[in-house]
C-alpha cells in the first residue's frame, strides 16, 4: 500500500528489483528485464490522484505513503471521495503522528469502468489491468475495493500472488466468505477484508420482511454473478424457510434481463419481484422495462418489487422516473446516528459539497481507508517490513470489544496508532459503525435496513431495521 522514493534521476540504473529503482528514481519506476530502471508509462485508468500532481511530479511527493483504490469511476464517486478524505484527514493532522515522520500520504485511484474514450477492455478484465498496474507500477501493498462482490473475485487472485491487502466497502456476497480461507489467524489473517457485512443478515431481513407483509408467492430475478447468486441463495432458502414458494429467473446479459422482466411479471400468482444486481445500470434497466409491462403498473393491484442494497444509490433516483416509486422497497447496511458518523458526514459535505446521506457505501470506504492506516501502523511498529499480510495482521488489533470505543476520526489518528507502538490493542469505531471483525471469521457485522423511496424523491426512507441477532423491528 505504501512506498518510499526519491526524486528521479537523470538515467537508468541498474537493478535487480522494482524497489531498488523507485528508491532512485521515485513513485512508479520499474525494474526491467534488461537489468535496468524504467519510468512508468502512463495509464489512462489511473490519472486520478490525490494530491493531483502526485504522478505528473513525483518529485514533490518522494516520500509519500502511498494507497491504491479500485472502484467504478462513473458510478462510485462517493466512495472514491470518502477515501480520499480519510487519506486528507491524516494529512491534516501528519504533524501528530509520530510514524509518519513527516510524511503524507497520497492516493492513486484506478477505475474498471467500461469506456471505449479509454479502452476496449470490460469490467474484470479492467479491473485486473487496474490492479496488475497498482501493484505492479506504483508498488501498493494493499488496496481500498472493489466495490461489488464480482470485481473483488476478479482481483482477489492478483492480490493474493502479490501479497496485497485489499479492504472492499461494498462487496457483501457470502461466496467471499472463505475467498482467503474460512478462518483468520495472526499467522493467517487473510488479505481479503471488508467493512460491511457479508449478505446472510441481508437474505435474511429480505425473506422476513416479505414474509410479515404477507407475500407467500416471491419471483427472484438475480444476475448469474456471485453477489446475486450469493444473496439470491441465502434469501430463497429463508423465504422457503418460512412457508414461501420461489420462482427463479436469472440472466447475465441485456436480452437475458429482458426476458427475465417479462417472465417473472407473468407467472401465475407472483405477488413481490426481488431484483439483485451489483450493477445500478441494471436496476435502472429494470425499473426501465417493467414501467411497460402491465402486471407491474395495474392501478388496481400491481406487483411489488424489491430491491437489495446495491439500489440504494442517487444514480436510481436520478436516473429512473418515479412511476414505481411507490411499489418500491429495498435493503441496505444501516448506517448508525452516531457522532463518528455525523463527523464523517459533515467533513465530508464541506470536501465535495454533497450529502454523504444518500451514498450508503461512503462511510464504509472511508472506515476502510482509515483501516489500512491503522494496519501500516501496527505493521510499522511491530513487523518487519510492509506487506499485505502484516498489515493485516494489524486489523486483528481494532476490534478488542473489551476497551473503551476508540473514534477513527483523522484528528485521532496519531493517538490511536500510538497504541500500536506498545503492542497495545483498541476498540475502534468509524463511522459506518463498530469495527468489530470476529476473530475466527474476519467478518463484521451491521444492522440492515429497509427503505422506500420519499415523496420528494430525494433521499431512501428507512421504515425497518434488522440487528445482527435476526431480530427486525419496524422504525
Amino acid at each position: 500500500m505504501f512506498l518510499l522514493s526519491c526524486s528521479f534521476g537523470p538515467s537508468p540504473e541498474e537493478c535487480t528489483k522494482d524497489q531498488e529503482c523507485r528508491d532512485a528514481f521515485g513513485l512508479g519506476a520499474t525494474c526491467a528485464d534488461d537489468g535496468l530502471c524504467k519510468l512508468p508509462k502512463k495509464n489512462p485508468r489511473c490519472e486520478n490522484t490525490y494530491p493531483a500532481d502526485l504522478l505528473r511530479r513525483p518529485e514533490r511527493h518522494s516520500r509519500d505513503l502511498i494507497i491504491g483504490t479500485l472502484f467504478d469511476l462513473s458510478t462510485d464517486q462517493p466512495q472514491v471521495q470518502a477515501a480520499e478524505l480519510a487519506a486528507m484527514q491524516v494529512n491534516d493532522n501528519a504533524s501528530s503522528v509520530d510514524w509518519l515522520n513527516g510524511r503524507h500520504i497520497g492516493v492513486v485511484h484506478c477505475t474498471y469502468e467500461t469506456d471505449l474514450g479509454l479502452d476496449t477492455l470490460d469490467y474484470p478484465d479492467a479491473a485486473a489491468e487496474s490492479a496488475n498496474y497498482l501493484i505492479d507500477v506504483i508498488g501498493v501493498s494493499a488496496l481500498i475495493g472493489p466495490s461489488t462482490s464480482a470485481q473483488s473475485e476478479v482481483v482477489y487472485p492478483i492480490v493474493e500472488a502479490a501479497d496485497v491487502l485489499m479492504i472492499s466497502p461494498g462487496a457483501t456476497s457470502v461466496y467471499l466468505n472463505s475467498i482467503d480461507g474460512s478462518v483468520s489467524t495472526d499467522e493467517a489473517p487473510g488479505l481479503f477484508w471488508r467493512t460491511v457485512p457479508p449478505d446472510n443478515l441481508q437474505g435474511f431481513s429480505i425473506a422476513n420482511d416479505a414474509s410479515e407483509r404477507g407475500v407467500s408467492e416471491l419471483a427472484v430475478v438475480h444476475h448469474v454473478g456471485s453477489y446475486g447468486a450469493g444473496l439470491a441463495e441465502v434469501t430463497i432458502q429463508e423465504f422457503e424457510r418460512v412457508g414461501g414458494n420461489v420462482r427463479q429467473f436469472t440472466f447475465e446479459n441485456p436480452s437475458q434481463l429482458t426476458d427475465a422482466i417479462v417472465d417473472a411479471a407473468r407467472t401465475e400468482g407472483i405477488q413481490e419481484v426481488l431484483f439483485i444486481s451489483s450493477e445500478i445500470v441494471d436496476i435502472v434497466a429494470f425499473l426501465d422495462g417493467a414501467e411497460g409491462i402491465d402486471e407491474y403498473t395495474d392501478p388496481v393491484d400491481p406487483l411489488e418489487i424489491f430491491l437489495t442494497d446495491a439500489a440504494a444509490d442517487p444514480i436510481l433516483l436520478s436516473e429512473t422516473s418515479g412511476a414505481l416509486d411507490a411499489q418500491i422497497r429495498g435493503t441496505r447496511p444501516k448506517v448508525p446516528e452516531s457522532a463518528e458518523y455525523e463527523v464523517f458526514s459533515v467533513a465530508y459535505s464541506i470536501a465535495y459539497d454533497q450529502d454523504a446521506g444518500l451514498a450508503v457505501f461512503a462511510p464504509f470506504s472511508y472506515d476502510a481507508t482509515m483501516l489500512a492506516l491503522y494496519g501500516a501502523a501496527w505493521a510499522h511498529y511491530n513487523e518487519t517490513e510492509l506487506t499485505g499480510t502484516n498489515v493485516a495482521r494489524g486489523l486483528r488489533r481494532v476490534s478488542n470489544t473489551s476497551l473503551p470505543e476508540f473514534g477513527i476520526r483523522g484528528t485521532r489518528y496519531g493517538e490511536g496508532t500510538e497504541a500500536f507502538a506498545g503492542g497495545e490493542t483498541l476498540n475502534l469505531i468509524g463511522a459506518s459503525g463498530a469495527l468489530d471483525f470476529d476473530d475466527v471469521t474476519g467478518e463484521t457485522d451491521n444492522p440492515i435496513e429497509v427503505w422506500t423511496i420519499n415523496a420528494s424523491r430525494d433521499d431512501f426512507t428507512p421504515v425497518r431495521v434488522c440487528e445482527p441477532g435476526g431480530i427486525c423491528s419496524d422504525v
